[in-house]
């Protein structure tokens, strides 16, 4: 196919009429507000004892408050010790056995497995960004190569294969499968 016939996909034209109001939310539009937690975790009372005027503040049993709604994110490790001993009659070496968990000296657990196959899978963070994120969570105590958070994601997809197996059995029974077939633009060019 020569160049002059190549179809080419232009941008979208935008259809949508200027309304003429201001942007944000317009009256009587319900608001997303974030609500008060109803157990917080930690409650401090700062007293007033004394006005500018000298005067001790009388408190009653009320009060008004307000939350500060964060998120912490902890380094957890957890180490486990096997025994190893020697038999006091032959001297054969005796050694426990680790949970399957604890294959290599140092191993990842669950959570950040499950972390970054999210940011990668679900988030579309590239691989690069989860490693940086991950060291700046973790002020700069985990240094997770490329090729591991690589090979996470590909055992998290082994793991779920029988799972996706089942629901493309399922979906392939149904009599009529409803799909997007919109292409994006890579580099430029319709995929």
């Amino acid at each position: 196919m020569t160049s002059r016939h190549r179809f080419r996909f232009k941008k979208p034209i935008s259809t949508r009429v200027k309304s003429g109001k201001k942007p944000g939310g317009q009256p009587g539009h319900k608001g997303h507000t974030l609500l008060s937690f109803p157990n917080p975790d930690v409650i401090v009372c700062p007293s007033v004892e004394k006005c500018e005027c000298g005067g001790t503040v009388c408190v009653k049993n009320k009060y008004k408050s307000k939350q500060l709604v964060d998120i912490q994110v902890n380094l957890s490790v957890k180490e486990e010790h096997v025994s190893v001993g020697y038999c006091e009659k032959c001297g054969k070496k005796h050694e426990g056995t680790f949970s399957e968990k604890y294959v290599n000296p140092v191993n990842y657990g669950d959570s950040i497995k499950t972390i970054i196959s999210a940011l990668n899978t679900r988030m579309n963070l590239p691989i690069n960004k989860i490693s940086e994120l991950i060291s700046i969570l973790t002020d700069a105590k985990i240094h997770i190569s490329d090729g591991t958070i690589v090979n996470i994601v590909t055992d998290l997809a082994r793991k779920a294969d029988p799972t996706v197996k089942r629901i493309v059995e399922y979906l392939t029974k149904c009599g009529l499968l409803l799909a997007d077939e919109t292409g994006c633009r890579v580099n430029g060019k319709l995929d």
